[in-house]
């Protein structure tokens, strides 16, 4: 049967006692007063100038002598090959051989290999760009593919070095062949997390063309240095 308090039916029962005032309950957690500062209206607190020094580049040169020496290696490698090429063809090296008389003969550098040189990087040229659009395509077979003909390439060239003879070549690539061979398993269990890096990264690039820019005319330098 239902009890009625102050006038109101209560559900199973309960009595409150005679005289019983439940008065007001206390607050369960700690008022705090409003902060004196409005909120930013984004909705983010704005960072001092000091939280983000840590990222701040502290100087953008940080190793001058290495630069002083790349620079200074670079235009000695122009002003030798400028001299060695100006030599060969005043020795009349694009007639045949390396030079006149003694210095050279019809079976070394001559026009037409010079031609072929040129024609042959032209070519390295256009299969690095092609290359370069296949890796975002396949990013995982590419990179598997370029690991194993990396290790048959060195273990190939290594055999002919043998066959030819030419036993330091010969010796310093079998050391190659035989790290790469070994250090195979290690590469490929790799090639998961560095597809995944990579294709973050021509992802990123994606939005800054600038960067294929500058990796295609990083690639012509590296080309004309071949030459």
């Amino acid at each position: 049967m239902a009890q009625h308090w102050n006038g109101q039916q209560q559900p199973g029962g309960f009595v409150p006692p005679q005289g019983y005032d439940p008065g007001q309950s206390q607050p369960y957690a700690q008022t705090y007063a409003p902060p004196e500062q409005p909120l930013p209206q984004n909705g983010y607190a704005e960072k001092g100038d000091g939280e983000y020094e840590r990222f701040k580049p502290k100087k953008r040169l940080h190793d001058p002598i290495f630069l002083i020496l790349f620079i200074a290696q670079l235009a000695g490698f122009a002003v030798v090959s400028g001299l060695a090429l100006n030599t060969w063809i005043s020795e009349g090296g694009l007639g045949g051989g390396v030079g006149s008389g003694t210095t050279g003969n019809s079976i070394t550098l001559n026009r037409h290999t010079a031609y072929l040189l040129l024609l042959v990087t032209a070519a390295a040229v256009v299969v690095s760009v092609f290359y370069l659009m296949l890796v975002r395509a396949f990013t995982s077979i590419i990179m598997k593919v370029t690991l194993v003909l990396a290790i048959l390439l060195n273990i190939g060239f290594a055999i002919y070095l043998w066959i030819l003879r030419f036993y330091s070549g010969a010796i310093v690539f079998t050391i190659i062949a035989v790290f790469s061979v070994l250090a195979f398993w290690g590469f490929w269990s790799r090639i998961p997390l560095a597809t995944l890096l990579l294709q973050v990264v021509m992802d990123v690039a994606n939005h800054h063309k600038s960067v294929y820019l500058v990796a295609f005319l990083g690639l012509l330098v590296q080309a004309a240095l071949a030459v």
